[in-house]
């Protein structure tokens, strides 16, 4: 059935253009002059942007010729603009985490990482074996002095209730003394508190996370003395990638903020002004090119002239200085 059809309209066609050619040759043995009656068209272009938005610029007017490249329309695109400055800084920032990890770690990082593993492992080990007698000692003194300045400033403030009560002292001098025996008191309780926790030793709880310091201390260390691995390598350069597709979609919006001819043409509407918000993908103004027009007669096709039907034509003329313009009404003379 198919190729059934396809006999049909070759046949269809073939019959239409023979016909053509016998008119056209008995027109050329007559040696006659018709005239027929049609209307110039041109090839059409609708412009428009695939993001839209505020239109900030109308660079054209309607009737004005323009070049291939010449500005149209502008949109609004600080938005685009932002968006185009931090995506390129994470371009940078990850071009940057590539070639960090490609070249691998220098030898002063490399030492800090070791400097920090030794130095979790050393108070591992003081965590391990509790504290030192010394440190006990010592923790027994600094409590001793402040119990005893303490003691001192609660004596000092005693007294100095009753020199307020007979107004001896000024209400100023009472409020310091009674300042300095809190501070003490608290300093006091501080260190009683502190020789305590040496007395008890290293709380369990503060010996697994003295391990865990070391542990997570020595492992970047290794790392840091092996260098970056293979896999962490690919995982960078993706996002590398990623990155850069992302900068790359910004940059084509970006171009459609800006809408330039495509051809040589003539404005033929415009239909934004500044200020208005247009929503993608909507037609804002229409090209036509002038360099070539069709001359279109129109088919006959009334009861009263079926016998005298017309089969249409397409004649290309030139059009080079736009005399000819899209919807004029036209009448070719065939010789």
């Amino acid at each position: 059935m198919k190729q059934r059809r396809i006999v049909i309209v070759v046949v269809v066609v073939l019959l239409a253009g023979a016909a053509l050619a016998i008119v056209l040759h008995m027109l050329k043995r007559r040696g006659t002059t018709d005239e027929y009656f049609g209307t110039i068209e041109t090839r059409e272009i609708q412009v428009g942007s695939k993001i839209g938005g505020r239109v900030t610029q109308v660079a054209v007017e309607e009737g004005e010729q323009v070049k291939n490249g010449d500005l149209l329309v502008r949109f609004e695109c600080n938005d685009l603009t932002a968006q185009r400055q931090q995506a390129q800084a994470e371009v940078d920032e990850q071009q940057a985490n590539v070639e960090k990890l490609e070249r691998g770690n220098r030898p002063e990082d490399i030492q800090q990482a070791e400097e920090n593993a030794s130095a979790s492992l050393a108070a591992l080990d003081e965590a391990r074996n509790g504290p030192r007698p010394q440190d006990i000692a010592q923790s027994q003194a600094d409590f001793e002095a402040a119990q005893a300045d303490a003691i001192n400033a609660e004596a000092d403030f005693e007294r100095m209730q009753k020199l307020v009560a007979t107004d001896t002292i000024s209400r100023m001098e009472f409020d310091s003394y009674r300042n300095k025996r809190d501070s003490t008191a608290k300093k006091a309780e501080s260190a009683h508190e502190h020789l305590a926790e040496l007395r008890a030793g290293t709380r369990r709880e503060d010996m697994q996370s003295a391990e865990a310091r070391y542990r997570q201390a020595e492992s970047a260390a290794a790392l840091s003395r092996k260098g970056s691995r293979s896999e962490d390598i690919a995982a960078a350069r993706d996002q590398f990638a990623a990155a850069q597709a992302h900068v790359a979609a910004i940059n084509v919006s970006l171009a459609e903020a800006q809408l330039t001819a495509t051809v040589d043409g003539i404005v033929e509407t415009v239909s934004v002004r500044p200020g208005d918000l247009v929503p993608p993908g909507r037609i804002v103004l229409s090209m036509l090119e002038p360099t070539e027009a069709e001359f279109l007669p129109r088919n006959v096709q009334t009861p009263d002239d079926r016998e005298h039907q017309v089969f249409g034509v397409r004649v290309y003329v030139e059009n080079a200085n736009g005399i000819l313009k899209s919807g004029m009404s036209a009448s070719v003379i065939l010789q």
